[in-house]
């Protein structure tokens, strides 16, 4: 079997990755629609997840909905923030939310 073959049948590890973490922002995003961004963000930029100018252009959106997109869009571009926000999460009282994401990771 060729090379070219071989590297068009499988995804790289960083494209899956790149594929399961798509899905479950987008999964995230519907999950996140009821709470407060305002109780998440400054936690996520303590721990170096989001930088203050990230979270500054996520206040900057007029409405929650606004907010939202942006965060799961800056989420988009980062690879290891799922850690820090359940625990983020688990914080913040919002444990169901966590333990959907936990679930997801080891699936």
């Amino acid at each position: 079997m060729s090379t070219s073959t071989t590297s068009s049948m499988s995804a790289s590890p960083a494209e899956l990755r790149q594929q399961m973490q798509s899905v479950s922002l987008e999964h995230l995003r519907n999950r996140l629609a009821n709470v407060d961004l305002r109780d998440l963000v400054p936690f996520l930029v303590a721990r170096h997840v989001l930088r203050s100018h990230e979270m500054g252009a996520v206040y900057s959106k007029p409405g929650q909905v606004d907010q939202l997109n942006e965060f799961i869009e800056i989420l988009k571009t980062k690879n290891h923030w799922m850690g820090p926000l359940i625990d983020c999460l688990i914080r913040n009282g919002q444990t169901a939310i966590a333990e959907e994401l936990m679930r997801q990771k080891i699936t």
